[in-house]
């Protein structure tokens, strides 16, 4: 399942985390590069309330309301929204509307449960191009085609602690991520499913090692209407996923600390039948077994100086592998029944240096990414490379230099600037001396 969140709103988030690098060890397939964490804001404190009001040319107006508290170990946060515009002309118009709930019960300080809902529904018309037309090329304003979208997101999960040393952690989300579109040509539709359930045991063996171990099952769905089989009628693309994995994290001496994981993911997907044109012909069920490793190292070279400007001095790096599995597009039009995933592998080090109480931090870390099996769409001078319209023949590598700098002089003032230094190649096609 693909996912577009430009259009969610900012309502009711406490944080967003963007972690770089493959990391399928710990979320499996799609985690090739990077992920995107979002975090609501927590139910707790004394109740408070918050609202919004704001308005604007075009009739455009937004309106929010929220809240969160605490109160007898029952936990509540909730937040909604909604955005409106009758934007310039005729079928220009937008709205978007959302809710966000987060419920949280735990009066014994070993036993948790939480539920989470999530709600977004979003109208945009497409009137076409408009404004100036010297050449007269514009047929006119399309009052009819309407992109729609609704997102609806469930989740729970509950935490006991059974002894000071293991704690279960089972949890479960259902998403739908449905797009309809609305023309005079004709409509259309996509419908995605997801649902996942994991079950993760913690372990603190000592005070210096914690081990997480668990399972995941997760199923993915789609029905498309341009996935149709040989009558035209779309079909159901589902796709299974049953993972393994194990994450420790240790501390073997005062200055050490290195956290090693593993995940083993088997991804069964479902036959695909023969299209109406006889370009896709009867793909086969497949199974893919990936496993993917991640490491990262982090030493403390040196410790606070006390009272000299010279503070802690942190050397840390890390490495990784990722898979992103193809998705419902790549398999419908394809003629290819051993389509792979695409895979990824991450290294980075870097050394980081704290001064003046830690009122300013100088990072420098070199990364290094290489990016192989991409799926590539053959034609023109590729097209003798494989006997199908698409195949696994594409590579990629990123490297370079990040540095970043954070100081704070003063209590009401924090700096952060950023520098990238980024070198990318796209090499050649597998079989070929030519690069997509």
């Amino acid at each position: 399942m693909d996912f577009d969140i430009s259009s969610l709103p900012a309502d009711g988030v406490e944080e967003v985390e963007v972690a770089r690098g493959p990391l399928s060890a710990l979320y499996g397939s799609n985690a090739v590069s990077g992920v995107v964490s979002i975090i609501s804001r927590p139910a707790e404190g004394s109740p408070h309330f918050s609202a919004l009001g704001e308005g604007g040319s075009f009739t455009t107006w937004r309106a929010a309301a929220g809240g969160s508290g605490l109160t007898n170990g029952l936990g509540w946060s909730y937040d909604l929204s909604r955005l409106d515009s009758d934007g310039v002309v005729t079928n220009d118009n937008y709205r978007d509307q959302s809710a966000l709930l987060t419920l949280s019960f735990g009066r014994n300080p070993h036993r948790e449960f939480n539920f989470h809902f999530f709600g977004n529904a979003e109208s945009a018309g497409a009137p076409g191009p408009f404004g100036s037309d010297p050449d007269h090329l514009f047929a006119g304003l399309d009052t009819v085609s309407r992109a729609k979208r609704n997102l609806f997101g469930y989740g729970w999960n509950y935490s006991e602690e059974f002894s000071p040393r293991f704690r279960e952690v089972v949890t479960g989300t259902l998403s739908t991520n449905d797009y309809y579109f609305i023309s005079p040509f004709g409509d259309s539709f996509s419908n995605n499913k997801r649902t996942t359930v994991n079950e993760q045991s913690q372990a603190t063996i000592s005070p210096k090692d914690f081990f997480v171990a668990g399972l995941e099952w997760n199923r993915e769905q789609v029905r498309d209407t341009f996935f149709a089989d040989a009558t035209g009628t779309p079909f159901l693309l589902p796709r299974t996923t049953w993972a393994y994995f194990a994450e420790n994290r240790w501390n073997p001496a005062a200055r050490l600390f290195v956290t090693a994981g593993v995940r083993a993911d088997h991804i069964q997907t479902h036959a695909l039948p023969p299209d109406e044109f006889g370009a896709r012909p009867l793909l086969p069920a497949t199974t893919v077994t990936q496993v993917d490793p991640r490491i990262s190292v982090a030493a403390m070279l040196r410790q606070s100086g006390g009272g000299a400007w010279l503070d802690e001095t942190r050397l840390h790096s890390s490495f990784g592998t990722g898979i992103r599995a193809p998705n419902g597009f790549e398999l419908a039009f394809t003629n290819n029944p051993q389509l792979k995933p695409e895979r990824s592998l991450s290294f980075d080090a870097g050394l980081e240096q704290r001064l003046f109480r830690s009122r300013a931090v100088l990072d420098a870390t070199y990364f290094y990414n290489r990016f192989e099996d991409q799926i590539v769409v053959l034609g023109g001078s590729f097209t003798n490379l494989s006997t199908f319209t698409s195949a696994n023949l594409g590579n990629s590598r990123t490297e370079g230099l990040e540095f970043s700098i954070q100081a704070q002089p003063t209590r009401s003032l924090h700096f952060v600037g950023e520098y990238t230094l980024l070198a990318t190649d796209l090499l050649a096609v597998n079989g070929s001396t030519l690069a997509v």
